[in-house]
């Protein structure tokens, strides 16, 4: 039914710049040459290969992702000891760049793809993330880690997470869901091995050895399986950074919107709900240990709607994931008094919070082109960073002003409502997508 959409979707690219292509440098031709000589047309999706792809994106996907949830680490230690003297706000400035570096970039894995081959992009972003956190262990200013940490390890990342969400699409087909899922769910299981290594390793060792080791775990582990990447079909994303039938395709659009609101909805949990048991009687550990297993709990959700999504596809998958998300909050949350209770929130919540992140990318690969999937999810991922850069802000506001910061109910009221509107807006583009197949038909 979707695949219908394709064929005026590929109509669409006889605008591009044919050029363009025959100006390429030297290098970017023998980059593409090379990789399409290692391509077998013939190989079939979901068999052989596909699950080495499988592994070794998950693989890179649990340092990169892992690593950008691991921020809180770095953070707790600079405001406390290495910036003790500084305001939170001239601090923030080093979590800001990091994040909106990896959000908003993501654009630009595209284009390099395009010109370099996915392999040789994956492995330049490989170089620039490291390099990033190897001068961050040196770095003894905010500035210098806004450089370092902000600029470069984020834009290496942006590039290295957009690829890793794509390549499933490129090998897998019947088990698309479940494979996307698996890559994405990295980041929930990454963040339970780095939190504690970086932890211990800024205790025992210092900062800047702690920015080191992670260095190296993050220039083997991302450098070693970019070496397997390469696609199983043809693969030449589109030219542009930005590709205005994308921007001006209201499946797009809806996609994008949806994703702002499960982001807001999902930042407030992440955000408060470890500070939130604090009120019921509950310490810093326990704190921690609420964060730690809604983070893990994030790891098998994926997995799990994965699979569901392959049963029933990506759009009901999150339309039943958010509505469950938003029940919890609603409820659980809102009327919980007991630290028992809260565990078993995290676990229950976890398993649905993040359940649109990694369908979005299936979502795009089913509807369009798969030239076109790394700018969509690109796209996708620019809503992302816009719902943080605005949200957290307002949500810091609402816990300020209407929750007078002791009360958390404003901000859970505002988190049930994020995910409801996400579930109206996913409903409002099923109905839309089953239309425009319909009028196709006919």
């Amino acid at each position: 039914m979707i695949n219908q959409n394709k064929n005026h979707i590929n109509n669409g690219q006889g605008s591009l710049d044919n050029d363009s292509i025959e100006n390429a440098s030297t290098i970017s031709e023998k980059s593409i040459n090379h990789e399409a000589k290692s391509l077998d047309t013939e190989a079939p999706p979901d068999t052989g290969y596909a699950w080495i792809i499988l592994i070794t994106t998950t693989l890179n996907y649990m340092l990169v992702s892992g690593g950008f949830n691991s921020f809180g680490a770095f953070q707790e230690y600079f405001l406390h000891n290495m910036f003790a003297t500084k305001s939170a706000q001239q601090i923030s400035w080093i979590s800001t760049a990091t994040y909106s570096f990896t959000m908003f970039c993501g654009l630009l894995a595209g284009p390099g793809i395009r010109h370099f081959g996915i392999r040789n992009t994956c492995l330049a972003a490989c170089l620039l993330s490291s390099t990033g956190l190897l001068l961050a262990s040196f770095s003894t200013q905010i500035w210098q880690l806004v450089l370092t940490h902000g600029v470069m390890y984020g834009l290496g990342s942006a590039i290295m997470v957009n690829c890793a969400m794509v390549f499933p699409s490129l090998w897998f087909v019947k088990h698309r869901g479940i494979a996307i899922s698996i890559v994405s769910s990295g980041g929930g299981f990454g963040s339970l091995i780095l939190v504690p290594v970086i932890e211990n390793s800024i205790k025992h060792l210092g900062v800047g050895w702690a920015y080191r080791i992670f260095c190296v775990m993050n220039l083997v582990v991302t450098g070693v399986t970019c070496l397997f990447f390469k696609p199983r079909v043809e693969f030449k994303p589109l030219k542009n950074i930005i590709n205005a039938s994308l921007i001006k395709d209201k499946y797009t659009l809806l996609v994008c919107l949806c994703g702002f609101f499960v982001e807001i909805g999902y930042i407030i949990p992440l955000t408060y709900l470890g500070a939130s048991v604090i009120s019921l009687g509950g310490t810093s550990t326990t704190s921690s240990t609420l964060i730690m297993l809604l983070m893990g709990s994030t790891g098998t959700g994926k997995i799990l709607f994965g699979k569901i999504s392959d049963k029933i596809g990506p759009m009901n998958a999150t339309i039943i994931g958010n509505s469950i998300a938003a029940c919890l909050i609603i409820t659980i949350w809102m009327f919980g008094k007991t630290i028992t209770t809260y565990y078993v929130l995290a676990v229950l919540l976890g398993n649905v919070l993040s359940t649109f992140f990694p369908l979005c990318s299936v979502m795009f690969a089913e509807y369009y082109d798969i030239n076109k999937v790394p700018q969509a999810n690109g796209l996708v991922y620019l809503s992302f960073g816009i719902a943080v850069l605005s949200g957290n802000p307002l949500v810091g506001l609402i816990f300020d002003k209407l929750g007078h910061r002791t009360s958390y109910k404003p901000m859970i009221v505002t988190s049930a409502i994020s995910y409801t509107i996400s579930v109206i807006i996913m409903i409002i583009l099923k109905v839309m997508t089953k239309r425009k197949a319909k009028a196709q038909a006919r």
